[in-house]
């Protein structure tokens, strides 16, 4: 499966809502499961959060970390679509594509044997509440790296 493909899978979940995020963190799970990649997924405030990783546990690490979940939309908003170079769809750039390409990045790096990558995935970065949240669970829990790295589009402002 290309990124294009994954993407457009990613984007067809209507992530604004808990049934929706469930939904599409299943199918990462499974996606990633069903390329031999051992998955941990887990619930904060109700919401899933998922934890894959590939490598030797000594090796420098590299944490990738993006959200399933997007504002509200109108439900055509859920069917992707490609105009000329540009994929359109709620979540597309913000920051469906991106997980995609982590998904990716994640299956090709399987068998690399100096550097370790951790990829984490929340529902909650759209979210209003402050604490608690899936990126502090994950990091309270240890999962940490050397670098990371977001898919969060920011206009290359950290």
């Amino acid at each position: 499966m290309d990124e294009l493909a994954l993407a457009e899978r990613l984007i067809a979940f209507d992530t604004s809502a808990g049934d929706g995020l469930r939904r599409a963190a299943e199918f990462v799970g499974g996606w990633l499961e069903s390329r031999d990649i051992e998955v941990n997924q887990f619930d904060t405030r109700g919401l899933p959060v998922t934890m894959a990783e590939v490598g030797p546990e000594d090796a420098p690490t590299l944490v990738m970390h993006g959200h399933l979940d997007v504002v509200p939309g109108h439900a055509e908003q859920f069917r992707p679509r490609v105009e000329g170079d540009r994929l359109i769809g709620r979540g597309a750039f913000d920051m469906k594509g991106a997980l995609a390409v982590m998904l990716l990045i994640l299956h090709d790096a399987r068998t690399h044997e100096k550097v370790r990558l951790r990829l984490g995935i929340v529902s909650d970065e759209e979210s209003e509440v402050e604490q608690d949240r899936g990126s502090d669970a994950l990091v309270d829990g240890g999962f940490v790296g050397d670098f990371a790295i977001t898919g969060e589009p920011t206009n290359l402002q950290v």
